[in-house]
């Protein structure tokens, strides 16, 4: 990444922790301008607070003396270092994609079992359509036969009626 990618991406709303992250480790001179960015966590603004410029400087004039007491206790910088934050934001990361991958997961068998139903409700459907369609083809051929029937008997009637 260059220096004027990281301006790039400092000016955009979309620029992510990690990348606010990775500026910060890269440029120190742009932590500022990370430090007041819309999506900066706020481990990573006490990160850059405690080692930015004004930070360094506080702690070289307080002397050897304090210097040296901070170092004898490990502890005491517990959290601040940039991998420690980037571990923490991959293992938030890793977990919120767990749940993510559990919720589509629970959303597929949803759509899934959806689906199976939907495929039985067409199927029942089908079959009521074709047994009406039978019982359609069914009525028509009686009623085709009872048209025959009628026209046989208007024909008997009309050949009584000429023979009488």
């Amino acid at each position: 990444m260059t220096f004027d990618d990281a301006r790039d991406l400092l000016t955009a709303s979309t620029t992510g922790a990690a990348e606010l992250a990775e500026i910060a480790a890269k440029f120190p001179e742009l932590r500022g301008r990370v430090s007041e960015h819309a999506n900066v966590t706020p481990m990573l603004a006490d990160w850059i607070a405690r080692n930015s410029a004004p930070a360094r400087e506080a702690r070289r004039s307080a002397g050897p003396h304090a210097h040296a007491e901070r170092r004898a206790d490990p502890l005491a910088d517990r959290g601040s270092s940039l991998s420690e934050w980037e571990r923490r934001l991959a293992d938030k990361e890793a977990e919120r994609l767990r749940r993510a991958r559990a919720e589509a997961e629970e959303e597929l068998r949803d759509v899934v079992r959806d689906k199976a139903r939907v495929e039985s409700e067409v199927e029942i459907a089908r079959q009521n359509l074709d047994r009406a369609r039978a019982a359609l083809d069914s009525e028509q051929a009686r009623i085709s036969e009872a048209e025959a029937r009628i026209s046989e008997q208007i024909g008997a009637r009309a050949e009584l009626d000429d023979v009488v």
